[in-house]
């Protein structure tokens, strides 16, 4: 579901789905979310941490992104 969110392909390697952990557990954990990163041209974040950032909005925590290349 997520994957298609973000027009992303979902790797299905041990070590992505450890990263993907680790990425839901500090975002399940937060009582609001801090990013900096890329923003692409669909809206979402480069790299793990537009993941980060789009598991946020389903748990619905308040999510500030800050744009590095700006």
């Amino acid at each position: 579901y997520l994957s298609k969110m973000m027009n992303r392909k979902y790797n299905t390697g041990p070590m992505f789905k450890k990263v993907l952990q680790s990425i839901w557990h500090q975002i399940n954990s937060a009582e609001e979310v801090f990013v900096v990163g890329t923003i692409l041209d669909d809206n979402t974040v480069k790299g793990g941490t537009g993941w980060g950032a789009e598991f946020s909005k389903l748990c619905n925590k308040p999510l500030h992104i800050y744009d590095q290349e700006q």
